[in-house]
């Protein structure tokens, strides 16, 4: 296991990985585009969540969290829907990015990892972050929300985990790694 720094510094930048942190930025904002329900004003269900664990493994944390959060302003300036910005939610991206990293990066992939990472994003970011910032963006009662939230979320958990872990199964196989470390 490495150690915090290497964790948190991610993968050497050589021209290698940032062509491939390029191309799995494109394909984040092309399947978070064209890859999403619309339920409602702020329910949206996206399988987006697959590129960024790709990143989340070949990056680490901190290069997932700024990418999300880059990612995040980039599709609300390219692909309006006449929301209003609000930076409550790049935070969440953010943070979503940063939990994916700790979990996937650089640690061989299992379902446990899986399973805690997908939940603390669900919870913590999609379910109490989400639901404030749209309490706080709407002025609609925080529970309300929250409750409208959970429904959605806790349909998704289980079909993201078991994405996820096969996403990382997959790609952990490819040995892409072994050329950004």
């Amino acid at each position: 296991m490495k150690n915090i720094k290497e964790i948190f510094q991610g993968p050497k930048m050589t021209t290698y990985s940032i062509a491939l942190l390029g191309v799995l930025m494109a394909l984040r904002l092309v399947v978070g585009r064209f890859a999403t329900i619309t339920l409602s004003r702020d329910l949206h269900i996206s399988l987006a969540f697959v590129v960024t664990v790709m990143i989340a493994y070949y990056f680490g944390p901190l290069w997932t969290a700024g990418v999300n959060g880059i990612l995040n302003l980039l599709v609300f300036f390219i692909f309006p829907t006449g929301s209003p910005f609000f930076i409550g939610y790049t935070l969440s991206a953010v943070v979503g990015g940063l939990i994916y990293g700790l979990f996937f990066y650089p640690q061989r992939v299992s379902i446990l990892r899986a399973i805690i990472a997908v939940s603390l994003v669900t919870i913590v970011v999609n379910l109490w972050m989400n639901a404030l910032w749209s309490h706080l963006l709407y002025n609609n009662p925080f529970w309300f929300v929250f409750s409208a939230r959970l429904g959605k979320e806790a349909i998704q958990l289980v079909p993201q985990i078991i994405i996820s872990y096969l996403v990382l199964k997959v790609i952990s196989r490819l040995k892409i790694e072994s050329k950004l470390r």
